[in-house]
């Protein structure tokens, strides 16, 4: 009977998102010269790489290391750009960046360094290295994103440094660990306490992609999203760039929006789920006006999250705008839906915008050897 009920708050829902359609690009054949600073070599990255990239932290995030799921299918988008740097050939830093905004800015999607190769600069070397490589054919590029969950660490240590920063969006956060079964207690909690919510349940619809990006066009950009940003799946892209709204639902995969009777877009919330060595990682970030449409698109991906995956441990988080009340949020989560198990969601996620990046060192050097492709 549940199952005849969840099916029906589903019907609404299109197949979806279609996958992929970028052309292939092996970065592999982007032959960017590798160059060195005091004996660290920094070069674009091969799919061959990911052994040594993995090993770089294998408890990275406490086993939820979404890289392990999307490394390799990175290097079929042209956009995404992924480089590492060596010490005698050991992997030791990597990082990986997409280019957004008609190629006018790009944005930092994963880093990592070595213990013991922390501090050095790795980081800021090889994102210049990677930067002035895009720059060689895409000269507009001029400025840098990147989003960070742990503020107040972050804003303690750019204290003690001259660096040029400014916030740009700021998003509180949600968090739940859960298993399957606690899922679909939760939606047996829901059904059996409020009945009449199927009714709204099935107001949030998914539609195909070519309809989404009609919706975010026409949308009232000012109201929805305020700051100019859209964040989905952790990263920043400006609402003002159409030619974003095809790389948000490529990243994002799953899309609910609730719309008025003329079909304009009042609420809309990104999911991406991805598969990590302890448990499935789901992110849902919501962009709405109201505390109980939040919770309305929340209970939408927990029914849909709860037909995925019956075996893997989930580990839930929404991003939510900071106007809203998230401890009301919250609350309706704990005491209707029954997930109690509450995961350190208590940061606040934070875009920041950098100037263009520069070398640690101003000893850039290529490198001359013939033999390292």
């Amino acid at each position: 009977m549940l199952f005849k009920q969840l099916n029906k708050l589903m019907k609404p829902v299109s197949k979806g998102i279609s996958q992929s359609t970028w052309q292939l690009t092996n970065i592999e054949n982007r032959r960017a010269v590798p160059e060195v600073i005091n004996g660290v070599k920094y070069r674009m990255a091969t799919i061959h790489d990911f052994k040594g990239v993995m090993d770089i932290n294998r408890n990275i995030y406490n086993g939820l290391d979404y890289l392990q799921s999307t490394y390799k299918e990175s290097f079929g988008n042209s956009k995404k750009y992924l480089g590492v740097a060596t010490v005698e050939n050991d992997i030791v830093a990597f990082t990986m960046h997409s280019v957004v905004d008609d190629w006018n800015s790009f944005i930092r999607q994963a880093s990592r360094v070595k213990m013991g190769f922390q501090g050095q600069g790795l980081i800021p070397n090889l994102g210049y290295y990677i930067q002035k490589n895009i720059m060689e054919n895409h000269p507009m590029l001029n400025q840098f994103y990147d989003t960070v969950d742990n503020w107040d660490e972050v804003k303690s240590r750019l204290s003690t440094k001259k660096q040029e920063y400014k916030p740009k969006m700021k998003r509180s956060v949600v968090s739940f660990d859960a298993n399957p079964f606690e899922f679909h207690q939760s939606i047996r909690n829901i059904i059996k306490a409020e009945k009449p919510i199927g009714y709204e349940l099935n107001k949030i619809q998914m539609p195909v992609m070519p309809e989404i990006a009609s919706m975010l066009e026409e949308c009232e950009k000012g109201r929805l999203f305020p700051t100019g940003f859209i964040l989905a799946n952790w990263s920043p892209y400006r609402i003002q760039y159409t030619s974003n709204y095809k790389l948000i639902l490529e990243d994002t995969k799953t899309v609910f929006v609730t719309t008025d009777e003329k079909g304009r877009l009042l609420s809309i919330s990104f999911g991406t789920h991805i598969d990590t060595p302890s448990a499935m990682r789901y992110t849902t970030d919501y962009y709405g006006t109201s505390e109980q449409d939040a919770i309305y698109h929340i209970m939408k991906h927990v029914i849909l999250i709860s037909q995925m995956d019956q075996e893997r441990d989930i580990s839930f988080s929404v991003l939510l705008p900071e106007t809203l009340d998230k401890l009301t949020i919250k609350d309706f989560v704990v005491t209707k839906m029954g997930l109690t198990n509450q995961g350190t969601g208590e940061n606040s996620v934070l875009i920041l915008k950098w100037p263009l990046l520069q070398p640690r060192e101003e000893c850039w050097k290529p490198e001359l050897q013939l033999d390292i492709l």
